[in-house]
């Protein structure tokens, strides 16, 4: 993780001043390596200071291993994953010290996260990631050879589609990382923002029914999960004639936006979920349907407390990204990856992909990349 290491030792963290509240050490096994600080505003009457525009801007919070940031291509897995830290206040401005803006928990990774990308802007293993997937896209493509020698029909076919957000993207927002409430869906490996395959799928299944596709061009393509009505005749029964690889970001990468989700009302949503209902049931957790408790300790009956005005939003911070993706399609027939690519545009620009559709989130263009343009 560190910057600019030497001789293979271990960083470890500067020592705290007395009264210095401006970093916070993370928490678990990473909290003797990893911590934040956040650059405060300059003191009263410390013009010099204040004219300075040499770093960051005061307030700006910065993630550190040991005596070095924590690398912009770090894997976004263990950083988003591994960490937590506690919320620190905000501090009223005094002679002595500078304004702190203080933090929540989710700021220093959220910040990390926006800055590089999560892991993937400016990183050179993205380049040779994706011209990995290039070579095995063109063996894959390459001519069957026959028993003669001769060469015969393509193994496969590919189409590589380019993916571009209209706005913003989100998937994996039921995710949870660590003190994250909210996750984003990131690849198993090399911890950059994807778009799994299956969620591709699903996109492409939706993009079907918006065109009303054929039922029995859309098991052929799809495949169907009832292995009596399989479209396949060799194992697994459920596949398809199409083949899905995870959408990844391309060459000069995706950006990474810190989100927030408000929801209102929450109390009433918290008493009407089916897990309230199953802890009424087994008497664990909450009191019983006849003696509910507001969030004021009045106790009530008749149900589930109501909506209402007065409950305060709760912000749910999110992580979700723009720019454009490549999508890899495979199959035995060109012709009916073309179709798919036809129903991802469908969904993409009908309904959307991921979460937070309804409020612009999700909605994409799809075009086909040349096999030139590779």
């Amino acid at each position: 993780m560190p910057e600019n290491s030497k001789g293979g030792r271990k960083p470890e963290n500067p020592r705290p001043t007395p009264g210095d509240t401006s970093r916070g050490a993370a928490h678990g096994p990473l909290g003797s390596r990893v911590w934040v600080h956040q650059k405060p505003h300059p003191k009263k009457g410390d013009r010099d200071a204040a004219k300075s525009t040499k770093g960051p801007a005061p307030g700006h919070t910065t993630l550190k291993f040991g005596r070095h940031h924590v690398e912009p291509h770090a894997n976004a897995l263990v950083v988003l994953h591994r960490l937590a830290f506690e919320k620190m206040r905000e501090q009223k401005e005094t002679q002595e010290q500078g304004k702190l803006e203080g933090w929540q928990p989710h700021t220093p990774l959220h910040t990390w996260a926006t800055e590089c990308g999560a892991g993937q802007q400016r990183n050179p293993y993205l380049d040779a990631v994706l011209k990995r997937r290039r070579a095995l896209l063109e063996r894959m493509t390459a001519p069957r050879t026959t028993t003669s020698g001769a060469l015969g029909r393509p193994r496969t076919h590919v189409l590589r589609l380019r993916l571009a957000t209209e706005w913003r993207l989100v998937t994996g927002l039921g995710l949870q990382y660590g003190v994250l409430d909210s996750g984003l869906a990131l690849h198993g490996t090399y911890g950059w923002p994807v778009i799994p395959a299956s969620t591709l799928k699903g996109l492409a299944a939706a993009g079907a029914r918006l065109t009303e596709a054929d039922q029995e061009q859309v098991r052929r393509i799809l495949g169907d999960p009832r292995p009596e009505d399989s479209p396949a005749t060799s194992p697994p029964q459920g596949r398809g004639g199409a083949v899905f690889l995870d959408a990844l970001p391309e060459a000069r990468g995706v950006s990474v936006h810190s989100d927030t989700l408000t929801p209102h009302q929450q109390p009433y949503y918290t008493d009407t979920f089916p897990s309230a209902e199953s802890e009424h049931n087994s008497g664990q957790g909450r009191t019983g349907p006849s003696e509910q408790v507001d969030r004021n300790g009045t106790e009530g009956k008749g149900g589930p407390r109501p909506p209402a005005e007065h409950h305060s939003p709760v912000p749910v911070p999110f992580l979700s990204v723009s720019g454009c993706l490549h999508v890899d399609l495979l199959g035995d027939d060109h012709d009916d990856l073309r179709t798919v690519a036809d129903w991802l545009g469908k969904a993409g620009d009908e309904v959307g992909g991921g979460g937070r559709t309804s409020a612009s989130h999700g909605y994409f263009t799809c075009d086909v990349i040349e096999e030139e343009a590779w």
